[in-house]
């Protein structure tokens, strides 16, 4: 299942070489797995790493159920999205990940688009630069400073629309505005520009990367697009690749034909305050002693009172003292938000359809389609 990947396969002539320390999987094996769970088997060894991950969404509202199922993973610390296809209209409240705080550029003027980052909601970050929102045929991006204590961390997420957008005068730009300040770099995205081809445009990226001192990390192909070859087009780009302790990509077949991207980073995030909530104790509960008060209980203040909401307010107040006495309120520490409209019975017929279409992705036959 796991592996440590040091070039990109293709052409001999044309491999690209990495550093054999840098730790990382793929996604050539079975999903017959959740992808929240694959997400919380990849991090388990790295939960007091900043762990962030990427996924060209192609619609987070047509998406929505998968999303929420697919980031339930107590481990994730960002989540960052190309292809929102968020727009204004759209309420953040309509499409919030419990725990995050979700940080929006959406695209105008078009459909499709948009770019967004899911932040623990705990972690504190500034917007440093987005893109305009009104298309103009060019490269959609959101960068954030994040802060780790006395660190600075320049988290950002980067989208090209179509490979025929120069981007590049762009991106080398923002590399060298915000990059050079900051302590660390995390850059990830949908570039369309497939590393595993030696052509003008894989040339330029890397030539801008590495001019800016910071490094793409090692995957295979990351877009597989049935009956054609695939290609590498979510790049995941740090300044410190010794800070990476683990990365690598995983099926994403609820959402499109891309990989998702993942990276477990070695720094400390600050640590999450406990949801705290109050709820009713019934551990010594007697119902026999309950139906006993109940029955004492003088209603006639309730009779006596003016108005109905008089009424109403006093009957509340009587029956809170008594379930007071016999279910007291007790402060109770959330580990997992619910999430009750995900019953097994749907998270099974998720997995079954994302293991069908990985099957198709690899073998992309009319047996496989069916």
């Amino acid at each position: 299942m796991f592996s440590s990947a040091t070039s990109l396969e293709g052409d001999p002539e044309n491999d690209i070489s990495f550093p054999e320390s840098l730790s990382s999987c793929d996604s050539y094996y079975s999903v017959s797995q959740p992808l929240s769970c694959l997400l919380d088997s990849a991090f388990s060894s790295f939960t007091k790493n900043f762990n962030a991950v990427h996924i060209n969404a192609q619609s987070i509202p047509a998406h929505f159920p998968d999303f929420l199922s697919s980031f339930d993973c107590r481990n994730i610390h960002a989540v960052l999205v190309s292809e929102t296809f968020f727009k204004p209209c759209l309420p953040s409240t309509s499409y919030s990940l419990p725990g995050f705080h979700l940080i929006r550029n959406d695209r105008t003027g078009k459909g499709g688009g948009g770019v967004a980052i899911y932040l623990r909601s705990h972690i504190p970050f500034t917007i440093l630069d987005k893109s305009p929102t009104a298309y103009s045929e060019s490269a959609e991006h959101l960068f954030v400073e994040v802060l780790f204590g006395h660190l600075k961390l320049l988290l950002g997420v980067f989208y090209c629309p179509s490979l025929h957008f120069n981007y590049f005068e762009k991106f080398e730009t923002l590399l060298e505005q915000f990059s050079t300040s900051a302590d660390h770099t995390i850059i990830m995205g949908d570039f369309n520009t497939c590393l595993i081809k030696d052509d003008h445009r894989a040339r330029k990226l890397k030539n801008i990367v590495s001019g800016c001192n910071l490094t793409i990390l090692p995957t295979n192909a990351t877009h597989f697009f049935p009956n054609c070859t695939p290609s590498l087009l979510d790049l995941m780009i740090v300044s410190s690749p010794d800070f990476v302790d683990y990365h690598g990509q995983l099926p994403a077949e609820a959402f499109s034909y891309h990989d998702l991207v993942f990276t477990s980073y070695r720094i400390r995030p600050p640590k999450a305050k406990p949801t705290v909530v109050m709820r009713r104790s019934f551990r010594n509960y007697n119902n026999l002693l309950f139906m006993s008060d109940l029955n004492k209980i003088n209603w006639t203040s309730v009779f006596n009172a003016e108005t109905m909401q008089d009424k109403l307010d006093i009957f509340n107040s009587l029956l809170t003292e008594l379930f007071d006495v016999h279910a007291p309120l007790r402060p109770v520490k959330l580990k997992h938000l619910p999430a009750p409209w995900l019953t097994p019975e749907i998270k099974a017929l998720m997995s079954k359809r994302n293991t069908a279409k990985n099957k198709y992705k690899l073998r992309p036959t009319e047996e496989n389609l069916t």
